[in-house]
């Protein structure tokens, strides 16, 4: 931990919340019952400062839309945000605080809130959780495989156009922020708004198929086999060649598999992607 002095403890007065900034870093702290607490001190929900707020005990009340925070751990107790804490200590009168920076759990704690804002369809969450997971060294290209991912477990009928556009957004990415905000934005909102409640679709209990076998299953428009048949390293050959045996939705089967495939290295549950996959050609409009 890296230790840095944030105020004397004598100019924190206790239950008054206090604004100050550390290395550019705008936090809240709170002096109560001889512990001190760390905060961002922007509301997460929409930015406003959380000193302006209440405070009952613990927690933390946002005066715009009262959104409430518990300090000792950032959880939200009214609304959908975590707060975001840091480490503090007292050494010699000198309030100090661990600004180190935890990337991998904050772009955890970002994905998870980003898939529960894309169920709920709260679009302004997501954005906002896009924001914090890429501030936090996460790459985009993960985001739109995140995205196709979901897209495959909760699309009603299998893989819709969120799939596709992610995949064609990929060269447009350049590691800016706020550039690359702007392009997953455009699938995130699709996927929002077409997602919005549905819940995963089950994937039963694995059976093992060669090729001919999980072939002739989708063929025979054998779901649940089909799908049973599917792992983790099911080579997307076979995807390619299901989706090739009819001209189906006019040939949206093909479009979406060559879509996977360009995702493939930034797929965080590929099974989920490919049994949207196979959802897509084994019910869809077979126009030969």
């Amino acid at each position: 931990m890296t230790w840095t002095h944030a105020i004397a403890l004598n100019d924190l007065k206790p239950g008054v919340p206090r604004a100050v900034v550390v290395h550019d870093q705008r936090l809240m702290l709170v002096h109560l019952d001889g512990a001190v607490h760390a905060t961002d001190l922007a509301c997460p929900h929409e930015g406003y400062p959380l000193t302006q707020g209440t405070l009952s005990g613990t927690v933390v009340t946002c005066c715009r839309h009262e959104f409430r925070f518990d300090l000792r751990d950032g959880a939200c107790l009214k609304g959908a945000e975590t707060l975001r804490t840091w480490p503090t200590r007292v050494a010699d009168g000198s309030v100090q605080v661990d600004l180190s920076a935890d990337h991998a759990s904050t772009r955890t704690r970002a994905k998870h809130s980003l898939a529960e804002a894309t169920q709920a369809g709260r679009l302004g969450q997501g954005l906002r959780e896009t924001v914090r997971f890429l501030h936090a060294s996460g790459q985009a290209q993960r985001l739109l495989g995140w995205l196709a991912c979901d897209d495959g477990a909760r699309a009603e009928w299998g893989i819709t156009h969120v799939t596709p556009l992610a995949a064609e957004l990929l060269p447009f990415l350049n590691g800016d922020l706020e550039h690359d905000t702007q392009v997953v934005a455009l699938p995130l909102q699709l996927h929002t708004e077409r997602a919005m409640r549905l819940p995963p679709h089950p994937i039963p209990p694995p059976k093992r198929l060669d090729r001919e076998q999980w072939l002739a299953a989708v063929e025979a428009r054998d779901l649940h086999l089909a799908l049973a048949g599917l792992s983790r390293d099911t080579p997307l050959p076979w995807l390619y060649e299901a989706a090739l045996r009819h001209l189906t939705d006019f040939g949206h089967g093909l479009i979406f598999v060559l879509a996977a495939d360009d995702l493939s290295p930034w797929l965080p549950d590929p099974e989920a992607l490919h049994a949207g996959l196979v959802r897509t050609i084994a019910d869809g409009t077979r126009e030969d």
